[in-house]
This record gives C-alpha cells, structure tokens and sequence, in this order.
C-alpha cells in the first residue's frame, strides 16, 4: 500500500486496528455467551461497530494519504 516512511505508519494504525478488533471480538463472545437474552441487541450494536470500524479504517487511509502526500509536496 505505501513504502518508506508512510508504510511504516499505516502498518502501526493497521496494526493497533486489529488489536481493537480482537479485543472487540473477545468481549462481544464473552457477553453473548454471558447473556444469552441479550442476543439481538448485543449483535445490532455488533453490526454498527462492524460498520464504524471500517468508516475508521477508510478515514485513517485517507488521513495517512493526505499527510503524506502534503508532505511529499
């Protein structure tokens, strides 16, 4: 995706993203399993993570984009 510099960069940001989803990813199992009558509601706010995670990724793509781009000019 990028070298040098803006590579390492979006590596770190990709990287602490997943840790986030694992983390996430492990306490949505714990509560569903906790909580078994909280199903539905556990898994829509599943879904609106899902969905603000991968609004993140795209904004932290373009602002590691934009900055280097800006500095490269």
């Amino acid at each position: 995706m990028f070298v040098g510099y803006a590579g390492v960069v979006s590596a770190a940001v990709l990287l602490a993203d997943l840790i986030l989803v694992l983390v996430w990813l492990g306490a949505l199992g714990y509560l569903l399993w906790i909580s078994p009558d909280q199903r539905r509601s556990l898994l829509m706010m599943a879904g609106m993570t899902v969905l603000a995670s991968i609004a993140c990724y795209a904004l932290d793509t373009r602002v590691i984009r934009a900055m280097f781009s800006a500095a490269a000019a």
